[in-house]
């Protein structure tokens, strides 16, 4: 169970859940909704542990991160066909 806030000025939705927030760019084309969550934190933390960690993917992903700046993932929402 969780809360979420939506911002039409910002194009913007805020998702709550405890004491976690996640906010994520909203861009809608027809009937589909497109979720866009900026990833700083999770490269920042990928970067940490590639220093820690002998994994050779890890630690090339961790490189090629440092070339990247404003990486967001994101998800395609449809309507259900009924």
């Amino acid at each position: 169970n969780g809360n979420y806030s939506y911002s039409p000025s910002k194009d913007t939705i805020t998702l709550k859940w405890h004491l976690m927030s996640l906010t994520a760019q909203v861009k809608r084309d027809g009937k589909q909704l497109h979720l866009f969550f900026d990833t700083d934190r999770l490269l920042t933390l990928m970067r940490l542990l590639s220093g820690l960690s002998s994994n050779d993917t890890l630690k090339a992903l961790a490189f090629l991160s440092e070339n990247y700046s404003d990486v967001k993932v994101g998800f395609q929402l449809k309507p259900l066909k009924k």
